[in-house]
C-alpha cells in the first residue's frame, strides 16, 4: 500500500519541480537578455560619446546597431533601439520582449573630448596670468 502513495505523491511533485525548474530557466534567459540590452545600450551610447568626426549623431549611432547586437540575444526577437542626443549627452533606449515579457533600458554617456578640456583649461590659465601680470605692471 505504501507503494502507491508514492506513486500519487509523486504525480503531485513532479510537475510542481519541473514547472519551477522550466520558470527558473525561462527567467534566466529574460534577465540575460535584459542585461544584454543594457551592455549594448551603454556600449552604443559612449562609442558614439567618444566620437570625433562630423558624420557622429544619433543616426550614425543607429546605423552601428546590428553590429554591435549581432550575437546576443536569446530568442527570435532583438530589442528595438532608439536614440537621441541632448545637448553634451547621448541616451540610447532599448525595448524588446520575450514571450510576452517586456523590457526598457535607458542608458546615456556624456559627449567626452579630453584634449578639449585641456586645451580650455590652458587657454584659461593664460588668460589669468596675462590678467595677473597686467595687474601687477598698473600698481
Amino acid at each position: 500500500m505504501s507503494g502507491a502513495y508514492l506513486t500519487v505523491e509523486a504525480a503531485l511533485i513532479v510537475p510542481f519541480v519541473i514547472s519551477i525548474m522550466v520558470t527558473i530557466i525561462f527567467l534566466s534567459f529574460f534577465v540575460y537578455n535584459r542585461m544584454a540590452a543594457e551592455q549594448d545600450a551603454y556600449i552604443l551610447a559612449f562609442r558614439e560619446s567618444i566620437q570625433k568626426t562630423k558624420d557622429a549623431g544619433t543616426a550614425h549611432l543607429l546605423g552601428r546597431v546590428a553590429a554591435q547586437t549581432d550575437r546576443t540575444y536569446i530568442g527570435p526577437e532583438k530589442p528595438a533601439f532608439s536614440a537621441e542626443e541632448a545637448g553634451d549627452s547621448y541616451t540610447v533606449t532599448a525595448k524588446g520582449s520575450m514571450n510576452g515579457w517586456n523590457y526598457a533600458v535607458k542608458k546615456s554617456a556624456w559627449k567626452y573630448d579630453p584634449p578639449e578640456k585641456i586645451r580650455r583649461f590652458r587657454r584659461l590659465s593664460y588668460i589669468a596670468r596675462e590678467l595677473t601680470e597686467l595687474m601687477t605692471e598698473e600698481d
